[in-house]
């Protein structure tokens, strides 16, 4: 890949990132935390899906290597 692509890249990712930012600081006032997180996963969580259908890796992402240790983590980031 030029160097000039990557750039560019990265200033669009930070672009985005900036936007995201505002746009929660913005809502922040009238929307709970909880539910801004919410809908900030639940837009993102479809863009990665379709990243990784195109990439051809959704059966590697969603691989578990310890079962036991995904369920824990699980447990505890539902009782905080």
């Amino acid at each position: 890949m030029e160097p000039t692509r990557g750039i560019l890249f990265r200033l669009c990712a930070v672009m985005c990132f900036v936007l995201m930012f505002a746009m929660i600081k913005a809502i922040s006032e009238s929307v709970p935390a909880g539910q801004a997180v919410f809908y900030r996963s639940a837009f993102a969580l479809p863009m990665i899906i379709g990243w990784m259908v195109i990439r051809s890796e959704l059966s590697i992402g969603l691989q578990v290597k310890s079962r036991t240790g995904h369920f824990c983590e699980v447990f505890l980031v539902l009782l905080l």
